[in-house]
């Protein structure tokens, strides 16, 4: 080998590298737009996703000036935008609105989170799921995220465990369900990961025992070919609400630590895909004390901080939360870390 074919043979290995282990805080905040299976859409170790759920209207403008409004009060945008998306109703544009704030840097991947609603339940839209009622639609949204190319996750029926909730009427038809839809997405070739989302406590103050004392989320578990993120809701008013006794750092960790657990026996990464540090409308309604808002606040940070299997979260009613000083303060401070990647 010649001087000149070496040289050129080592600038070809020095550019793979670069690209491979890119220099800097971490992973490039936006992947190169792919529809392949080689791009894994999870963080680099180390690092989480910022994220919050859309508020308000679902047109471009209002996204992106509500995008603005939470990068300009707390400093740093958020990677993640999540969306509702109704079984029974069209296929809404959330996905193209999406990949145009990528396009402009603004945003970094989406969460669709599949629901029923619409004059149908929970358990209904499960039950039609599994039984193919759905895959024409399913089919249509694994293809447009397939298109989108970038970071795409799917939670599928939150909460559906809850008491609130009809979803998980069945283990069986749930587990059926999550793995028809999962393999309609494989079959498009959407690169598209799959989010199991249970809630580990009661969503009512007036009922007093975990949900997973009667209805154990591990009974839905569909297997480890078809869950991509262990992603348990979490919220200011439903901890307090839990046990007034215990300080808001001992609940989170009595409830967070099972699935940390689990996702580290499944070899899966773990994300907040709700979480709330202050809610309009329950945290007044249970008289959750600021202190104890700001307590949670801190200790979401510091569990994430603790725990590289976090890899996200997206903060539900955001708006409401980063208008309260003492809990925008300790937002502010603790995301400025380069662990949280944003916009």
């Amino acid at each position: 080998m010649d001087r000149t074919t070496g040289f050129g043979l080592a600038l070809v290995l020095l550019i793979a590298y670069v690209f491979v282990n890119p220099i800097g805080e971490g992973p490039s905040p936006t992947p190169t737009p792919t529809s392949t299976w080689a791009l894994s859409f999870q963080p680099q170790d180390g690092y989480c996703w910022t994220g919050a759920w859309n508020e308000g209207g679902r047109d471009y403008t209002t996204i992106k000036n509500e995008l603005a409004y939470w990068k300009a009060s707390t400093g740093k945008g958020v990677y993640l935008l999540g969306f509702w998306e109704l079984m029974t109703y069209p296929i809404t544009t959330d996905i193209d609105t999406a990949k145009r704030l990528i396009d402009e840097g603004l945003l970094g991947g989406i969460v669709l989170a599949l629901q029923g609603g619409g004059g149908e339940s929970g358990s209904e839209a499960i039950n039609k799921i599994a039984s193919g009622g759905y895959d024409s639609k399913l089919t249509t949204i694994a293809q447009k995220l397939k298109d989108f190319g970038y970071p795409s996750f799917i939670r599928f029926f939150a909460e559906f465990n809850g008491q609130w909730s009809s979803a998980g009427d069945s283990p069986t038809v749930f587990k059926n369900a999550f793995i028809r839809a999962r393999n309609i997405f494989r079959d498009v070739g959407a690169r598209t990961e799959f989010w199991f989302s249970p809630v580990p406590y009661p969503l009512y103050p007036d009922r007093p025992a975990p949900i997973s004392d009667n209805w154990p989320w591990q009974d839905y578990y569909p297997g480890d070919d078809y869950v991509d993120w262990i992603t348990p809701s979490f919220h200011d008013y439903t901890l307090y609400a839990w046990s007034h006794s215990q300080t808001a750092e001992q609940t989170f960790d009595q409830l967070a630590n099972p699935f940390l657990s689990f996702a580290s026996q499944h070899g899966k990464a773990m994300a907040f895909p709700e979480t709330s540090f202050y809610d309009d409308y329950y945290s007044d309604d249970y008289g959750v004390p600021r202190s104890y808002q700001v307590a949670f606040t801190s200790k979401f940070f510091s569990y994430v901080d603790s725990n590289d299997r976090v890899k996200a979260y997206v903060v539900y009613d955001f708006s409401a939360a980063i208008s309260k000083p003492e809990i925008l303060s300790v937002y502010k401070q603790r995301v400025t870390s380069n662990r949280y990647i944003g916009r």
